[in-house]
């Protein structure tokens, strides 16, 4: 089925037409046939660029590497020539030369009620890695709460110079653990540390970003109490 929409009267020798298509499947196409002269290209990317401004004022998000807050307004960000889900604190992984990217939400889970989901992303580039980065960490709100204090307690404490233990998030030997460390002898102090049977995986935070991971932690904690009251 195809909708015609109607033809613009041409200018300097351009002219535009609209159909509006759909597949049946409940899928709608928007096609564009134009013949146009630059200077009206150049104003419909000028109109379709507003657009998108006006319904997305983060469509286009600045994204910078040192920033401490979080924006949960933000639904995608542009980091280092890529695309980046959310409005991600960058890390690095031990191990791996690529730049890594965090992304938190709140979940409702079956068997857990509620669930703070932290992900470690490290994008994967074949050429250059062995294996596949990252983590993921599936908080309950108690242990959310656990992860809150650490970083916390990690953050203030980031000038310690020897290595120090600040806390558990995650006690599960048979599978996994997850703890906070402090290191003030690197430029990234704030590291999780995840054991997995024989396999450690470190996460390194320099200080504005981890402050910047607790302030998503803050936010996603929140809602995830919002979530647990709805379900009540």
């Amino acid at each position: 089925m195809s909708l015609w929409l109607g033809k613009i009267p041409p200018c300097n020798k351009g002219g535009f037409s609209c159909f509006f298509k759909g597949d049946g499947m409940n899928t709608a196409h928007l096609k564009f046939m134009f013949r146009m002269s630059y200077n009206d290209r150049m104003k419909l990317s000028s109109a379709l660029l507003s657009i998108c401004l006006l319904f997305s004022s983060h469509c286009f998000a600045d994204w910078n590497p040192d920033d401490d807050t979080f924006d949960p307004s933000i639904t995608e960000t542009i980091a280092n020539g890529s695309t980046r889900i959310g409005d991600p604190s960058p890390f690095r992984q031990d191990g791996y030369d690529i730049v890594g990217y965090t992304y938190l939400q709140a979940k409702s889970d079956e068997n857990s009620g509620v669930l703070v989901w932290v992900s470690l992303i490290v994008p994967f580039v074949p050429a250059e890695m062995e294996k596949p980065g990252g983590a993921s960490m599936f908080l309950t709100l108690e242990q959310a709460e656990a992860l809150r204090v650490h970083l916390t307690k990690a953050i203030e404490s980031a000038e310690t110079q020897d290595r120090t233990e600040v806390g558990d998030v995650v006690e599960n030997p048979s599978y996994e653990t997850w703890k906070v460390f402090v290191d003030g002898s690197t430029d990234a102090p704030v590291v999780l540390h995840r054991t997995r049977g024989d396999v450690i995986d470190q996460f390194r935070f320099a200080v504005n970003p981890a402050k910047k991971m607790l302030d998503a932690l803050n936010y996603y904690i929140d809602e995830g109490k919002k979530l647990a009251a709805e379900k009540k």
